[in-house]
């Protein structure tokens, strides 16, 4: 597997919101993570070069095919799956994710996200994070999804707090724990 991601191959650098998001997923060796709404590969191939393994859906066939040629090295050596399938219509049945991340996913935020929530929790692992990182469009910082994705997350029964890293709004959440 080569060291370098395909985005600097062509001498680009790594958007800061697949960063940060990278980054507050932890991948490792052994990790299992589902990326929701993978467009054309670029977390997936992250993920994958930084030891986790991968199954990554978008609902656009387009960005599947995208996202597949951009992680050949990674599809062909079983580090990722890659799937053509809107979140709410995901069903899976490997082992649950230590981790889910979304960047710029706006299925949490534009209407009724009860399905999506479900399927998250159902496949989300006890001990597991979900990970989503948004950019407002006006680089503000500030966005209606600030307040929206905890709420639909915090609806389903996870716990989730949000944070501001520049203008990028970052939501984590996990299960509530017992007391």
């Amino acid at each position: 597997m080569s060291t370098q991601g395909s985005w600097e191959r062509r001498g680009g650098q790594l958007p800061e919101r697949v960063r940060v998001a990278a980054d507050l997923v932890d991948p490792r060796p052994g990790r299992r993570v589902l990326e929701i709404g993978c467009g054309s590969g670029v977390m997936t191939d992250v993920l994958c070069r930084r030891g986790a393994q991968v199954v990554a859906i978008d609902r656009s066939p387009t960005a599947v095919d995208r996202a597949r040629h951009r992680n050949a090295e990674h599809l062909a050596a079983g580090y990722v799956e890659l799937h053509e399938t809107a979140l709410a219509d995901f069903r899976y049945d490997g082992s649950r994710f230590d981790a889910i991340v979304g960047v710029d996913v706006n299925t949490f935020w534009t209407g009724n996200a009860e399905e999506e929530v479900r399927r998250v929790t159902e496949l989300l692992a006890p001990d597991g994070v979900v990970v989503l990182v948004h950019t407002p469009p006006d680089r503000s910082g500030t966005h209606r999804a600030a307040w929206l994705v905890p709420a639909a997350l915090q609806a389903g029964g996870l716990v989730a707090e949000t944070e501001h890293r520049g203008d990028l709004i970052c939501i984590t959440a996990r299960r509530a724990t017992a007391a």
